[in-house]
């Protein structure tokens, strides 16, 4: 157990830092879509 707990955290960490990084490179896009929508 001691040596699985840490994996799991480990595991879970990467897995919010994925999906974190994923929101902003989403929300980036849409930001930019956006702003040369209004441009045209």
């Amino acid at each position: 157990m001691d040596v699985g707990l840490p994996v799991i955290l480990g595991g879970i960490v990467l897995a919010g830092v994925f999906i974190y990084a994923c929101y902003w490179v989403v929300r980036l896009a849409v930001r930019h879509e956006l702003e040369r929508g209004n441009r045209l």
